[in-house]
């Protein structure tokens, strides 16, 4: 294989050559690569591997299709777009590459207008070869229905999913730092899709939401499962140093999942801000991916490393906070969820309160 360097935006951080490894700036390695005895398989097949688009996501079929794209081809995808990402300044340049972080950062290039209609709302087109294929979409993890879109007030991701409204209306209330979500006026998704798609998931019971981007040039998320990779090796407990460095961000994001009744928070739904100009975290990021929340079941919780449900592990969480529940117990039902969701809501809250 050719030389190839793991970039931070234009500072070479690990020279990849004969499928060995170079450390050239261990301080601003990705979280998950910082250890002196780095590996090719560990850089190409676990952290590359992970930095592309998953058949899983809602409408990723289609988009495939779309641009005439083998199922099985996601990582070569990945590799066309230098494996970029929205939410780091990551990425692989080759030796002798006329290129620069400016030429391929998704944040600052404009995104082919084509993709959110597959993406959202599962348009089943076939774009022909001029039509650029330059789309964040194929390396951004998850599996709702979503898509970057760049807007005169900066970059938001519409995804599909009502419960994030009222999600975002209850972290309000409680006063916990989160990711606003608000909903998508019809006519700003006139100039990517049809009002009769639009309709569709209208009928379905959804809402297209937005949400801003909090990755900028100067910070990158790094995720908590990237995180708990570098403790392992270096043998470190990462529940054990996230509470002892962001204990109360954490314990906030432990009552935030019981009260939402939110099931899904592993460890690539959460996570760190990182300095892009340092490598030093910087504290756990906003609050965000309420997705799958209103859940009215007893469920275990996922964020800490026992086996232990939701209910009791927010009983040790409120007795290293201090939270007003009235604006929340005085709060409406709001639109967007049934009065079964809202109830469950307000059941727990009470209970958080007593």
């Amino acid at each position: 294989m050719g030389r190839e360097f793991l970039m931070i935006k234009n500072t070479p951080i690990l020279e990849i050559y004969n499928y060995s490894c170079k450390i050239l700036r261990y301080d601003l390695l990705p979280i998950g690569l910082r250890y002196t005895d780095i590996c090719y398989d560990d850089v190409m097949h676990s952290w590359l591997e992970r930095r592309n688009m998953s058949l899983g996501k809602s409408n990723a079929k289609k988009l495939m299709a779309a641009f005439g794209i083998p199922q099985g081809n996601q990582f070569q995808i990945a590799r066309r777009f230098h494996f970029a990402s929205m939410t780091d300044s990551y990425w692989i340049k080759e030796d002798g590459e006329d290129i620069t972080w400016e030429d391929i950062n998704f944040r600052t290039n404009p995104i082919n207008k084509l993709v959110p209609d597959i993406a959202l709302y599962g348009n089943g087109v076939r774009l022909t070869h001029e039509q650029k294929i330059y789309s964040p979409e194929f390396t951004t993890g998850g599996v709702a229905a979503k898509a970057w879109i760049q807007t005169p007030e900066g970059i938001y991701l519409y995804k599909v999913g009502r419960k994030e409204l009222g999600a975002s209306a209850v972290l309000e209330r409680l006063g916990l730092v989160h990711v606003a979500y608000e909903p998508c006026a019809r006519q700003e998704m006139d100039a990517y899709t049809t009002p009769e798609r639009q309709e569709k998931i209208q009928r379905q019971g959804e809402l297209v939401v937005k949400s801003p981007l909090i990755a900028t040039e100067a910070l990158s998320i790094v995720s908590f499962e990237d995180y708990a990779i570098y403790c392992d090796r270096h043998g470190i407990n990462p529940y054990t140093e996230v509470l002892t460095n962001n204990a109360k961000a954490f314990h906030e994001m432990i009552l935030a999942d019981y009260i939402l009744g939110n099931y899904d928070r592993h460890g690539c739904n959460y996570g760190f801000l990182m300095d892009n100009n340092t490598g030093a975290l910087l504290g756990l990021h906003p609050l965000m991916d309420h997705d799958d929340a209103f859940s009215n079941d007893d469920l275990y919780t996922q964020t800490l490393e026992k086996d232990i449900l939701m209910a009791d592990a927010v009983k040790e969480s409120l007795q290293h906070l201090t939270i007003d529940f009235t604006p929340l117990l005085a709060m409406d039902k709001p639109e967007t969820l049934t009065v079964e969701e809202w109830s469950g809501v307000m059941y727990r809250t009470k209970r958080c309160v007593k």
